[in-house]
């Protein structure tokens, strides 16, 4: 018998009281969810800011100073998706879809560039997001695409202005989206975080806590699943027999498809571990009387991390170079929604549901 299993059971003999699950919902809305939607709001104000006074000034330095935020956006963005419930996918809001379709499309970017297309608020508005030309991996093409070279595309002309017309607008968009899911979120806005909170307890948006339980397993689920088969999976050639397509990696420009992955790890983790001892794997480990599902989880998820970082090229390079690497981090992400669907689920009496990826 494991420890936990064993602590498990002296707590039920000792006539402890059960875990306070009210607690743990508290806890993971106000010291998980919260501080990383106030940063996320903080660094796409900080993008649009420091695009702005990048267009004003074009040095090294202040193209810099764009990409920086644009890289906390990012994060902030991979781990939401272990939440992605709620307001992420509101109509207007639809973060995957509105704001973090990957991979910008260069071609298409160019395109628009070319053209005659009046590039403002109205036009970022109807974009079809199909052709990737706004959000911000569109905003990682324009900021990264030429390496060195980069700069120098925002040369102080018709040119290089119209170029710093799509990357201001490109962050003017995309903040206010931001703006609007933390807005949704906020205790001083819509409140959905207090609604998480108090679930089982008059909230609407989760009548029980067992509610807000199932939807915490869906959305690590969620991020897990689409982590393997798509940011993973697709450059593999998984949906396409298996033709390898190195241009399918989610940050591409960047190369940062691996941190991406990385960090969607640590947002499952921050919603397992959670607040101890008022945690998600706390509630697991009250719950087992026999076997070690925390410890499964835990060690799955550690699997995971480290057979991420084992794939030491950026992804592109990776998926022709070093293609056993990363199947292998696929099998192990695989075996982590394993874990979250079977064992978890079955303990905690939950129906998760993975909804897809909207990267079509």
């Amino acid at each position: 018998m494991t420890r936990a299993s064993l602590v498990a059971l002296v707590l039920v003999a000792c006539g402890e009281p059960e875990f306070d699950r009210s607690a743990m919902l508290a806890a993971t809305a106000h010291d998980v969810f919260n501080p990383v939607h106030t940063q996320l709001g903080a660094d796409a104000a900080a993008v649009q800011a420091a695009a702005t006074a990048f267009c004003a000034d074009r040095t090294a330095a202040n193209l810099d100073a764009v990409r920086t935020p644009w890289a906390g956006v990012k994060h902030g963005l991979k781990s939401i998706e272990s939440w992605s419930f709620g307001p992420y996918r509101h109509l207007g809001i639809d973060i995957m879809v509105n704001v973090d379709k990957w991979p910008g499309s260069g071609t298409n970017i160019e395109a628009v560039l070319a053209s005659d297309t009046v590039i403002d608020a109205a036009w970022a508005e109807t974009a079809d997001h199909a052709d990737r030309v706004t959000g911000y991996p569109a905003m990682e093409y324009l900021l990264y695409s030429d390496g060195d070279a980069t700069l120098a595309r925002f040369s102080a002309d018709a040119v290089g202005d119209r170029r710093c017309l799509l990357l201001e607008t490109q962050a003017a968009h995309a903040g206010a989206i931001i703006a609007d899911y933390v807005a949704e979120w906020s205790p001083t806005g819509e409140d959905y975080e207090g609604a998480f909170a108090t679930a089982g307890a008059g909230s609407q948006a989760f009548p029980t806590e067992q509610d807000a339980i199932t939807a915490l397993v869906s959305g690590m689920l969620t991020a897990t699943t689409n982590l393997a088969a798509q940011k993973l999976g697709f450059p593999m050639g998984d949906d396409a027999g298996g033709v390898v397509a190195p241009d399918r990696v989610e940050s591409p420009y960047a190369d940062g498809s691996v941190q991406h992955a990385t960090w969607i790890l640590d947002g499952v983790e921050a919603v397992y571990v959670g607040v101890p001892p008022h945690g998600l794997g706390d509630y697991v480990v009250s719950r087992q009387a026999a076997g070690d599902v925390d410890g499964l989880v835990r060690d799955r998820l550690a699997d995971a991390k480290a057979a991420v970082a084992a794939i030491g090229t950026p992804l592109e390079v990776a998926v022709v170079d070093d293609p056993t690497t990363v199947r292998a981090a696929i099998d192990a992400v695989d075996a982590l929604s394993a874990s979250m669907s079977g064992e978890l689920s079955t303990l905690l009496g939950v129906n998760p549901t993975a909804v897809e990826g909207d990267n079509d």
